[in-house]
């Protein structure tokens, strides 16, 4: 019985370590989910002052080009 009590402690003690390691994973996971959130609205924010500026420019290019007509 030494011997299977021995077995299962160690198992218990693996699967301890794998739970915790799987904490850990899940938290990266999440948190790199986080990063990927906060980019996506940065990078549609980024595009639309492009978009603002795009239209801005060639209001510009418009009305600098009416004069000489």
């Amino acid at each position: 019985m030494d011997r299977t009590s021995g077995a299962t402690d160690r198992i218990t003690e693996a699967t301890e370590r794998t739970t915790e390691k799987m904490d850990r994973t899940f938290k990266v996971v999440d948190r790199t989910f986080e990063k990927m959130d906060r980019t996506s609205k940065v990078v549609d924010r980024t595009s639309k002052v492009v978009d603002r500026i795009s239209e801005l420019m060639d209001r510009t290019f418009k009305a600098t080009e009416e004069p000489s007509k």
